[in-house]
């Protein structure tokens, strides 16, 4: 027989489980974006590609994922809602509190980033594209295509 602490959800939510870990909270059968944020978060160079951009223009995806990029590396809580993230990034045929498949999330996702890349570049905002971040998120998409 095993021997489990009991451990409330208060004190759950109060410390951080392990050193250096924050966690995403489901929103509603939101399994499918985190596992894609928490699986693009470990890949170094896209974090590193995606916390060094400068974004400009409206608050676009980009943002977003920074700020979500920005809670799980840098909070000292044990979890972060990620609302806003998931408001910006959901495919629309995506319906709420519905099971959903991870790689049609991330190609959606990837080529929102991608597209608002372009628009910001195309409508002079930004002087060039950034070739590194474009490169991580064409890469990726390139392989799901696959």
């Amino acid at each position: 027989q095993v021997d489990v602490p009991s451990l409330t959800m208060t004190s759950i939510k109060q410390e951080k489980l392990e050193a250096g870990k924050t966690g995403l909270e489901n929103l509603g059968n939101t399994c499918y974006m985190n596992s894609v944020l928490q699986a693009l978060y470990m890949c170094e160079q896209f974090r590193r590609d995606v916390l060094t951009k400068t974004p400009h223009g409206k608050e676009n995806l980009l943002v977003k994922l920074q700020h979500v990029f920005a809670h799980l590396s840098q909070s000292n809580r044990p979890t972060m809602t990620p609302t806003k993230f998931l408001q910006a990034s959901r495919p629309p045929w995506f319906l709420p509190g519905h099971q959903q498949d991870c790689s049609e999330f991330l190609k959606h996702m990837l080529n929102k980033l991608h597209e608002d890349e372009k628009s910001s570049y195309h409508s002079g905002i930004e002087e060039r594209p950034s070739s590194e971040f474009i490169s991580s998120t064409e890469t990726i998409r390139d392989t799901l295509n696959k």
